[in-house]
This record gives structure tokens, sequence and C-alpha cells, in this order.
């Protein structure tokens, strides 16, 4: 018996005897297959030959940050595929936020890293995304970072005078 994904689950229904026994002979399992972004994905895991990016954190929280000051953290990138990925790109959504790695294709069990750096330029809650995409041959992708942090401004103090004349001064 042979299996075809083009033509679906073949089965082979044989009645035998008088009592009217079935058995029913398949391809096995009942795993789904379908397409995703031109990828084979069966039962939800990659199929073969193809690349599987993962990323250490989806999430950071770069914490408190002031106005203008540079917060710095660094996501790794795995390949846990079965095969080589297409070089890797790094692109991210909002102003204050940069990223940059990797770059080159990543073999199986290969990883690289990406320094994510946030300058934020107002106060208040800071968020943007970093997208990690390997083309050709990457499955998922993009891959997305969340970049969080709460940002306050600087205090800034003056003086306003340069001397103070506290007139005639006792000792003691």
């Amino acid at each position: 018996m042979t299996c075809s994904k083009n033509f679906g689950r073949l089965l082979q229904v044989t009645c035998l005897g008088l009592i009217g026994t079935l058995a029913v002979v398949g391809c096995g399992g009942s795993e789904t297959t379908n397409r995703d972004g031109g990828r084979d994905v069966i039962g939800g895991e990659v199929g073969v030959g193809l690349a599987a990016l993962n990323v250490d954190r989806p999430t950071v929280n770069l914490g408190n940050l002031d106005v203008n000051v540079a917060g710095v953290t660094t996501v790794n990138v795995t390949n846990n595929g079965k095969a080589v990925s297409g070089s890797v790109t790094v692109t991210t959504t909002s102003p204050g936020l940069s990223a940059v790695g990797c770059g080159s294709a990543l073999a199986v069990g290969a990883s690289c890293a990406i320094t994510i750096t946030v300058t934020p330029t107002i106060p208040g809650a800071f968020s943007g995304t970093v997208s990690i995409a390997a083309n050709p041959g990457a499955y998922p992708t993009p891959l997305t970072v969340s970049v969080l942090a709460t940002v306050s401004s600087v205090g800034v103090f003056a003086v306003a005078a340069t001397a103070i004349d506290l007139g005639h001064v006792a000792v003691g």
C-alpha cells in the first residue's frame, strides 16, 4: 500500500468471513498535514529538510530606563531544524529600538546572538518588536521578540546662586 499526501489518506476496507469482521488498513496515524508559508508542517512539526529557528526569550523587559540613556540586552537564535537556514535578517518596529547580529545562514544546531538596544526619547511605557527571519527555508518565519521598558525623565538640577553670603557668623 502506498500513501500520498497529494491524494489524502488511502484506506482499504475488507470484509472477512460470515460474521462481517471489518479490517481497516491505512497509512498510519492521525497526523494532519498542511502547508504553512510554502513549508510542510506535519502534526505541528517542521517537515524534513527545513530549518527551524527558535529564540531563547520571546519577550525582554529592560525595566526602568532614563530618557536618552540606552538599555541593552541580548537574545539567542538557534536552528533546531534539519537543514541550514537562509540568511538571517533582523528588523525593528519602533523609533529608539535597534537590533544587530546574526546575518549569515545558521547551520543545524548552530546559534547566533542578536543585540537589542533601546534608546528612548520620551517618558512612559516603551514597547517595540524585533522580527527575525531567514530566507529561504526556515520555519517559523518571522520570529518576534517583544521589547518592553518603563522610561522616566532624568532629573535636571540647577543652582540659582553661585555663592551665598551668610554675613557675619560667630565661631562655635
